[in-house]
């Protein structure tokens, strides 16, 4: 078990809603740590508590009976959060009246594609026959 891991187990136990997360290096990559505390339930307590061959008997619900961890490339978080910003941007604009939108990283080709058509309706939306509304 590594120094991290003890520390991990130690902060937990000390205090069972704190939540660990720390930056971690996996070869070249960075990684995300997360870990939790593993509470006890009341089932798991009566359960743990009166198996005949339990090594430890006195566990009361709360207890700490280890930690949950995950690890999670940080480029794979980095995309579903831009993926998930795009989406939700794009719905808060247009709920704010935001005609149109580019998502980054801005294409030229698109940029220049929304503006020609903004510009060509004078900044109205075209209507079915393809005319500005005024």
């Amino acid at each position: 078990m590594s120094a991290q891991d003890l520390e991990t187990i130690r902060a937990l136990s000390l205090d069972p809603e704190a939540e660990i997360v720390r930056l971690e290096t996996h070869g070249d990559d960075p990684w995300i740590y997360f870990a939790t505390a593993d509470l006890m339930r009341e089932a798991c307590v009566n359960c743990h508590n009166s198996h005949p061959q339990t090594p430890k008997n006195d566990w009361r619900v709360g207890d700490v009976r280890g930690v949950v961890e995950v690890s999670v490339p940080l480029k794979l978080v980095i995309a579903r959060t831009e993926a998930s910003f795009s989406q939700i941007w794009s719905l808060v604009g247009l709920a704010a009246g935001m005609d149109d939108y580019i998502s980054k990283p801005i294409r030229p080709a698109e940029l220049l594609r929304v503006l020609e058509r903004w510009l060509e309706t004078g900044g109205h939306e075209p209507t079915e026959d393809g005319e500005a509304e005024s």
